[in-house]
């Protein structure tokens, strides 16, 4: 158990953290709450927070992580920089006092065995190229000062296959990396892919589209298969995780393969009723059995936006059975025996659930771009300062 662990406790408890930037939107409803001195201090309204409907947004977080071993124990995301200084106040212990006062914060704060830094975070949800423009402007040049970067990169996910017994779309590939090397001032031109689109008419799911960063690609997801069809698309070093396979009431089928380090194959359909749930990049689509179709593939979690949240989890197989695929790790889209499967959560890389009878089968959805950073060129402050150089 670490050390600190209680001291960690009694420092965060009460702290109001800034709402999640990836998520449903949030009730109009914000309650304020009382610091030490009994003055309040609100989250951003959500009507003024940046949305993933952009195509570029910029926010922050507050990080309390191991001075020994740089281990992350206590994170957090804010949508303003005003609510990700207070926080880091109060963390610090320099709230009230210093909370009306203006004074550069040190990059890193440290405390005992705790040490507090604030990470801008930006996301990036849609193909764009914005060289020219620095990271923290909502571009794709780094900034002064910023010479290592954490990054989170998933790949567009494809749909599942459609009609009588349509597989799960697979998930799109899955990378990531802490404390890459980057030159400041660099342009480091991003590609987001877009999902592949459901499909309401008899077919293969459609493909998703390759991410790009720096030289890393996260790769697409394969689509499903469907009955006149029944293998998944896939293929290693071209997919990141395969689609499902279909029910063709010939022969056993088989879920489209992964690319190792990226994601896992689609379930197989060992010719029985129930189709193969779509790759997760944790692990493959469960393969179908009489009467149930299977599951999709574990995604993977991540806080780099401040928030554990899953990613690239595969859909859920659809078709005839009694018992149709949920999505890999709740972000996928779950399976249909007619009507309409569900859509992987958007900007999440999740493919598409497949759809059986005469449905139409879920759209996989865009993968994303996520950089957490830090300037290198400010001081660490040790505890004992007691001005801040004010």
């Amino acid at each position: 158990m670490f050390v600190g662990e209680r001291k960690l406790e009694i420092k965060t408890r009460g702290l109001v953290c800034g709402p999640t930037l990836i998520a449903p939107p949030m009730s109009s409803s914000v309650t304020p709450v009382k610091d030490r001195r009994g003055s309040g201090w609100h989250l951003s309204d959500p009507r003024e927070l940046e949305r993933l409907d952009r195509p570029v947004i910029v926010s922050w977080k507050v990080v309390v992580a191991s001075r020994e071993t740089r281990e992350e124990l206590w994170v957090r995301p804010f949508a303003s920089h005003a609510e990700a200084k207070l926080c880091y106040l109060q963390l610090t212990g320099l709230e009230p006092r210093y909370h009306d006062r203006t004074f550069s914060l040190p990059s890193v704060w440290h405390d005992g065995e705790f040490s507090y830094y604030i990470a801008t975070v930006t996301t990036y949800n849609a193909t764009t190229n914005n060289s020219g423009l620095d990271w923290a402007g909502g571009g794709t040049a780094c900034p002064a000062g910023v010479t290592a970067v954490d990054w989170l990169l998933i790949g567009g996910a494809a749909s599942g296959g459609a009609r009588y017994g349509g597989g799960g779309g697979g998930a799109g590939g899955y990378q990531d990396g802490t404390a890459l090397a980057v030159t400041p001032t660099t342009n480091y031109p991003v590609t987001i892919g877009a999902g592949g689109a459901s499909r309401n008419t008899a077919g293969l799911g459609n493909d998703g589209n390759d991410s790009t960063w720096n030289s890393n690609t996260a790769l697409k997801g394969g689509g499903g298969g469907y009955n006149a069809s029944g293998n998944g698309t896939g293929g290693s070093g071209t997919y990141g995780c395969g689609g499902g396979a279909a029910y063709d009431g010939v022969a056993s089928r088989t879920g489209g393969a992964g690319t190792a380090g990226q994601g896992f194959a689609g379930g197989n359909c060992p010719n029985v009723n129930g189709t193969g749930g779509g790759g997760g990049s944790s692990a493959a689509g469960t393969a179908g059995i009489t009467n149930k179709a299977g599951d999709g593939g574990a995604g993977t979690s991540s806080s780099i936006s401040g928030s554990a949240l899953f990613y690239a989890g595969g859909g859920g197989g659809g078709g005839i059975a009694t018992t149709l695929g949920a999505g890999g790790s709740s972000v996928g889209g779950a399976g249909t025996n007619g009507g309409t499967a569900g859509s992987g959560t958007a900007n999440r890389g999740a493919g598409g659930g497949g759809a059986g009878g005469t449905g139409t089968s879920g759209a996989g959805s865009d993968g994303i771009l996520i950089l957490s950073y830090t300037a290198s060129t400010t001081t660490i402050y040790p505890s004992n300062l007691p001005m801040l150089g004010m």
